[in-house]
């Protein structure tokens, strides 16, 4: 079997309808806070906004559904803006996300079902009349660096302020496959036997040759987990943050000379 046959957008729809339902429930839960108030607005939860489009957009993208790729990046664009103070939150904007986030769902049900998927531009035109006229969004695709570096902050944090605290945290790569999966471990699956063993504090899809992987951050287990996980098709290592393992290279090569 090629890295091509590997990779089969269709086959991952399943596990893409269950990643997206999950992210668009916990953004919805923010949004309606949200529309009680505005004055309620805590970085966090632009935070918790932000990673929840953006993982979105990058799902829709490794399946080709652009409509809701496209909806999600500029529902993304506006959140950056959001972040470093270039726009204001108003009920106008937390009522264009929610119909945003309304249409994501139209949109992944539709192709889910084989119906025609509604358009998206009059909600991107709305979105983009929110932001000041010296800011535009970036291609579909594109994602500047400052967005990407703002994004792993957090959990980055929780992962390093976890070990510090004497939590084991390790690192999880799975790469989909047609035989993985015929086994029943797909994404979702994987995702629940990680949240037995520990938390998940952060889960990121990257597109790589042949298809897509995922990555997780995982605070918990045992020091068996990566022995608990090696017929599972994952890779599992210890989490060691920047710092430590900084100072480890260097202490091992001061003990060399």
């Amino acid at each position: 079997m090629s890295e091509r046959d590997e990779y089969d957008p269709a086959a991952l729809f399943p596990d893409y309808v269950v990643e997206c339902e999950e992210h668009l429930t916990a953004a919805g839960r923010v949004l309606l806070d949200l529309e009680a108030s505005t004055e309620r607005l805590e970085p966090t939860q632009l935070d918790s906004l932000f990673r929840d489009f953006h993982t979105v957009k990058g799902l829709s993208a490794m399946v080709g559904l652009h409509e809701a790729e496209r909806l999600s990046h500029h529902l993304e664009g506006y959140l950056g803006a959001l972040r470093k103070g270039r726009a204001a939150l108003t009920q106008e904007g937390v009522a264009t996300l929610i119909e945003g986030l309304r249409l994501l769902e139209l949109v992944i049900t539709a192709r889910a079902n084989g119906l025609s998927v509604p358009p998206v531009q009059e909600t991107i035109g709305r979105v983009a009349s929110l932001l000041p006229d010296d800011i535009t969004t970036a291609p579909s695709g594109s994602i500047p660096p400052t967005f990407l570096t703002e994004r792993l902050t957090d959990p980055t944090a929780r992962a390093d302020a976890a070990v510090r605290e004497g939590a084991l945290v390790w690192r999880v790569g799975f790469k989909p496959t047609a035989e993985l999966t015929e086994r029943g471990l797909t994404v979702s699956a994987v995702r629940n036997r990680l949240r037995d063993a520990g938390e998940i504090i952060h889960a990121e899809p990257t597109v790589v040759p042949g298809g897509v992987s995922f990555t997780f951050l995982v605070v918990g287990g045992t020091a068996d987990f990566g022995a608990d996980f090696r017929d599972e098709g994952l890779t599992v290592e210890r989490y060691v943050p920047p710092g430590v393992a900084h100072r480890s290279r260097l202490r091992s090569r001061l003990s060399a000379e």
